[in-house]
């Protein structure tokens, strides 16, 4: 679905509220709260030394914050303790390359979070089995480290998940459990591992095989019977979120897939592994389908997503909102700057790594730009990666399309950086932190 600059400015200054749950209202049986957090990409404190090697993974990769992601989820475990949901969901790319000691570690802060009264239930990643890049960080050196099989990865979580299950397919490690009578959650496997090691690499694209989704239909159907409603969760996306962030991303078959599940009553989704907030709409025959992509907890603004549902009126409210880490700092008396000045911090991380993409793009374009405009452009994309991945893209119709850069962009093909650009510009959703829904 595309819409003009000024059709997304016209529909922001008229969003309506109608319809949404009181938020902040407690919990119970009849109105559960659910957390959703995604793509952690943790990686055990046991697997680096903070040397060089360390070092030239944070500064040189794609914007995850794998220094900090220790600190930022003891802050989130404070968020937990504070705000005490009933559930936790967490869908996928747990680790950071699927390393087993980063596994054990993780599942160790899993069962500290359910000290605290919340259920945890996981899915795999694409990062999270098989993984022939799985490695440690030894002064200049990378090292070879432990993956986990599929056998291991059910095993390790088994008690967030997987032992509650009423249901198990198969063919994957998709299960279902009814963790509050009358709300079961599908957590759906789909991803593909099988090939990583013989391809050398982990398998980025994802897919529901037919056999699993046969189960998941006859599962549907049985839900319907017993009368319960039904939040889905998978790692991969059920709607295209950005042009560019589509292939690997969406599962494939996904225009088959949507149907099955509009015909069986699902009309939305809670994904991961695009990093970006993101609330993505495709309209069928069959309805309208929706694909709730909460931010990466590793990537700036590092966001969480809150459910607040009513089982007695059929009602569901989304909100994302970044964790806290400035508050945790203080109560725990740290004095680390980054911790305490965290959204400074991690924003200006986060532009840094968009300004070492622009200068890939440019060198991929086989242009020559002057240092200056290339500074430019550079500004420019953090400015849109910062909006993009916060799920605030619609207010670069405000300001960022009067830039010389941009304007620069349209009017020269710069390859790459000018196709990401427009569709970050064109972005069709005007809200994608917040979303009121029947279910």
């Amino acid at each position: 679905m595309k819409m003009s600059i000024l059709s997304i400015v016209a529909i922001v200054a008229a969003i309506a509220c109608s319809g949404q749950l009181a938020w902040g209202a407690p919990s119970g049986a009849n109105a559960p709260i659910v957390h959703v957090v995604t793509d952690i990409h943790y990686l055990a404190k046991n697997l680096h030394d903070d040397g060089n090697a360390f070092n030239k993974l944070v500064y040189e990769g794609d914007g995850k914050n794998t220094e900090l992601i220790h600190d930022i989820l003891d802050a989130y475990r404070y968020t937990l303790q504070k705000e005490k949901p009933d559930i936790l969901l967490v869908t996928g790319d747990l680790t950071l390359n699927g390393e087993k000691a980063s596994h054990l570690a993780l599942a160790s802060w899993f069962k500290a979070v359910e000290s605290l009264g919340v259920k945890v239930f996981v899915l795999p990643g694409n990062h999270d089995i098989l993984n022939p890049w799985a490695r440690g960080y030894s002064g200049d050196q990378t090292y070879k480290t432990e993956n986990v099989s599929p056998e291991e990865f059910r095993s390790i979580y088994r008690a967030y998940g997987f032992d509650e299950a009423i249901a198990r397919d198969n063919e994957s490690l998709s299960y279902v459990v009814e963790p509050i009578s009358g709300l079961r959650i599908f957590m759906l496997d789909s991803c593909l591992y099988s090939d990583n090691l013989r391809l050398g690499h982990p398998e980025s694209g994802g897919s529901l095989g037919y056999g699993t989704l046969d189960w998941i239909l006859a599962n549907l159907k049985e839900a319907k019977r017993a009368g319960a409603r039904v939040l889905v969760a998978m790692h991969h996306s059920a709607v295209d979120h950005n042009p560019f962030i589509s292939e690997g991303y969406t599962v494939y078959d996904a225009d088959f897939i949507l149907a099955r599940f509009l015909d069986a009553g699902i009309i939305f989704t809670l994904t991961g592994h695009v990093h970006i907030q993101d609330i993505s709409e495709q309209t069928t025959p069959l309805g309208t389908f929706r694909d709730i992509a909460t931010n990466s907890l590793s990537v700036y603004p590092h966001n969480y997503g809150k459910i607040q549902i009513s089982l007695q009126n059929n009602r569901l409210s989304y909100r994302s909102f970044p964790v806290n880490v400035e508050t945790w700092a203080r109560e725990e008396r740290i004095g680390d700057d980054r911790l305490t000045r965290f959204e400074a911090y991690s924003r200006r991380f986060f532009r840094v790594r968009s300004a070492g993409m622009v200068n890939k793009m440019l060198a991929g374009s086989g242009g020559q730009v002057p240092g200056e405009r290339a500074q430019a452009f550079a500004d420019l994309l953090g400015t849109l990666n910062e909006r993009f991945f916060a799920g605030n893209a619609y207010l670069n119709a405000l300001d960022a399309v009067h830039s010389e850069a941009y304007q620069d962009l349209v009017k020269t093909d710069y390859g790459f950086l000018s196709a990401y650009v427009q569709s970050i510009i064109e972005d069709p959703s005007p809200e994608n932190n917040k979303l009121d829904i029947g279910f």
